[in-house]
């Protein structure tokens, strides 16, 4: 990636967040003397951390014409959502996601929604989340569904599955 040749901080948050979305390698191709404010975005830990925990989202449709090509979304292991919405467009658009029908949350509710770029808890949700995108931008979000029971594994490996320590009794 080269994001000093964006014209925009929003389309270096794009292109950055779609590669993070697409399970890329986060590969920085700027020097140091050139490279200018896009620091700051190369070093987004929550996006980082998503890179690291080998997170690969999907767009809602395969198809380039339609408006679902622009809405990213995937799992992490401890359950929660991540959601890529994407304006490609050279106009303001609304976008958003429906918790119950595009991503199977129970009831459609969300302990808490956060929002990756403005590193900020935008709380409890139900039913959907909806935004303005200003053209070229973009909002990842990382969703953590209402009463879901997590389980903290050990380890895991392809051969032997997940093992848990347990303390001697």
């Amino acid at each position: 990636m080269r994001l000093n040749t964006m014209a925009t901080r929003e389309e270096r948050q794009f292109l950055y967040s779609l590669m993070v979305m697409g399970g890329s390698a986060l590969a920085i191709a700027d020097q140091y003397d050139t490279i200018g404010d896009a620091v700051e975005i190369y070093q987004n830990r929550e996006m980082i951390e998503l890179n690291n925990l080998g997170f690969v989202g999907r767009p809602l449709s395969q198809d380039l014409s339609s408006a679902n090509s622009s809405r990213w979304v995937g799992q992490l292991p401890d359950g929660d959502y991540v959601v890529g919405l994407f304006n490609r467009e050279e106009d303001t658009i609304t976008s958003g996601i429906d918790f119950f029908k595009e991503l199977g949350i129970k009831e459609g509710a969300a302990e808490n929604v956060r929002d990756l770029w403005q590193h900020q808890d935008l709380g409890e949700m139900c039913g959907k989340y909806t935004t303005s995108l200003a053209p070229h931008s973009c909002k990842i979000l990382r969703i953590r569904p209402k009463g879901i029971i997590r389980y903290q594994a050990e380890f895991a490996s392809p051969k032997g599955g997940v093992t848990i320590n347990m303390a001697n009794e």
